[in-house]
């Protein structure tokens, strides 16, 4: 079992959850628990502190750089589920960090991602989101009853 922990910490990195090591290694919750006093105990005796709850900032590099590991390991875009299972953070991690499973897509093909990390996600949160400013009023470029449509040229496309 030491040896499966020692492999989900290279696969996952040192922040492993217990809930990762199980996805990864196929041992259940009780048999951690059963050889082991607690999943603290597991990680102290591989050398790791035990994780601590709370929410850690992480990087938009590091988000990007895991999705392109999944992708290459893949072969493919990989899909929700298997981010929140093969992923070294959760899924909720980069629906908030980095959008939706639309912007993940266009992050992981390639000449989009080029584009994309030469600029124009250089505000991640706001760009990828199609943010409309601060008073939220900055119509989308949607027909309203009486209006004729017009497109709105002084922004990038929705993605």
């Amino acid at each position: 079992m030491r040896a499966a922990f020692r492999e989900a910490v290279e696969e996952f990195g040192e922040a492993v959850t217990l809930q990762q090591f199980e996805r990864w290694s196929g041992y259940s919750r009780s048999v951690v628990y059963a050889r082991f006093e607690s999943w603290t105990e597991l990680r102290r005796l591989e050398g790791l502190e035990p994780n601590l709850p709370g929410r850690e900032e992480v990087d938009f590099k590091i988000l990007i750089d895991d999705l392109v590991r999944l992708r290459d390991r893949l072969g493919r875009i990989p899909k929700s589920y298997e981010i929140a299972k093969l992923s070294r953070f959760a899924l909720s991690t980069y629906y908030n960090r980095v959008g939706g499973m639309k912007v993940i897509r266009v992050l992981l093909t390639p000449h989009l991602f080029r584009r994309a990390v030469a600029g124009r996600l250089a505000d991640p949160r706001g760009a990828a989101r199609g943010d409309r400013g601060a008073e939220g009023t900055e119509s989308r470029g949607r027909r309203r009853r009486g209006q004729r449509w017009e497109p709105k040229t002084e922004r990038s496309p929705a993605w």
